[in-house]
């Protein structure tokens, strides 16, 4: 689903309450809390407000909800939790979202123009629950569940979702369930100044209402952060994270729940689900720095392609697009920071004005 994170001018004005204790102040045995107001602006939206609030707790219970309301009258909010400590077996995942909110759909394939974007509006809920347990050190494992409730209205008239081409244009509902298995909430370290992380997760998923549609799909995501203090002292807190995604369906899906590519995570420059296909890869690469105190710098690369079969990787145009931001860290890890990247791809630019990293 498209979010407001599009190609074009946008500014995010945020201002910070901390609720709770400051990352520098927080220790182990404390709670990390803060609200955040949320002001915005794009072309698509129009202005639009908000809030998020996320709590840390020593628990091993992190959670969060945000959510905003546009000009244009979209709502979108979200909310997840996560539990995970290591001195307990369990890694336990839940969030969710409840949306109505006006988005595009470009096709379906690596070589679609954009200027065949149609605007339909999409409503509906998604739910996602994993709980793994720990088989090993850096092994867990365990059952992953999916429910999608999607309503599709509004779509431009004389498009392929009006006219009924696209698979799960009349709406859907969607349940997955499968196995999944990662390395834990927290990377895992190789070395040093060396750390990992992976989660992978095989779906069985059909829908149970709308257009029949089944499929197996197949998820992963593998990041590897290097800090390049190991090369010399001066780059201390100077990190390489770079990351693999994947996901591959072996049969066609509702056209909104195949894998696709586009957006401020998954290839920044290129508008929100730019690329949908039953199979997408992406590889990405930030270089992140520090500048002054909490602020911090990045630059970053990245490439990736869709296609209904591997040769399609070949044979298209792989997609590239790069850039660079800055990013103020309120809490005690990168993911609580603001972040503000610019990019550039062959057909378009970004702005994105958000809270977490990329990846």
């Amino acid at each position: 689903m498209q979010t407001f994170y599009r190609s074009g001018i946008a500014v995010l004005l945020m201002a910070g309450i901390t609720l709770g204790l400051s990352a520098d102040d927080a220790t182990e045995e404390e709670v990390y809390s803060a609200l955040v107001p949320i002001v915005f602006y794009t072309s698509d939206t129009g202005f639009a407000g908000g809030g998020l609030y996320q709590r840390f707790y020593p628990s091993g219970i992190n959670m969060s909800l945000a959510g905003f309301y546009t000009q244009q009258n979209q709502i979108n909010v979200f909310y997840n939790s996560s539990f995970f400590r290591a001195d307990n077996p369990w890694w336990i995942q839940y969030g969710g979202s409840g949306r109505y909110y006006p988005e595009s759909f470009y096709g379906i394939g690596p070589e679609t123009e954009i200027e065949s974007e149609e605007i339909y509006t999409n409503v509906g809920i998604n739910q996602d629950l994993s709980a793994y347990w720990r088989v090993r050190e850096g092994l867990y494992l365990g059952p992953a569940l999916r429910y999608r409730w999607t309503d599709i209205v509004d779509p431009e008239k004389d498009g392929l979702i009006d006219k009924g081409q696209a698979l799960g244009s009349e709406g859907y509902q969607l349940l997955a369930g499968g196995l999944g298995m990662g390395s834990g909430r927290d990377p895992l370290p190789l070395g040093e100044d060396l750390t990992f992380y992976y989660e992978a997760a095989l779906y069985y998923a059909s829908t149970v209402e709308g257009d029949p549609a089944s499929a197996l799909l197949l998820e992963s995501d593998i990041r590897l952060f290097w800090e390049l203090v190991s090369l010399a002292p001066v780059l201390d807190d100077h990190w390489i994270a770079l990351q693999q995604y994947s996901q591959v369906a072996s049969d066609d899906l509702p056209f909104a729940e195949l894998p696709a590519i586009g957006g401020a995570s998954r290839l920044r420059g290129y508008a929100a689900d730019r690329f949908r296909d039953t199979s997408a890869l992406l590889l990405q690469g930030d270089y992140r720095f520090p500048i002054y105190k909490r602020f911090k710098g990045a630059v970053f690369a990245a490439f990736g392609n869709v296609g209904s079969q591997w040769n399609d990787y070949r044979e298209s145009e792989i997609k590239f697009a790069a850039g660079g931001g800055l990013r103020f860290q309120m809490g005690p890890t990168p993911d609580t920071s603001f972040r503000l990247d610019v990019a550039f791809s062959d057909e378009d630019f970004g702005v994105y004005f958000t809270f977490g990293e990329a990846f």
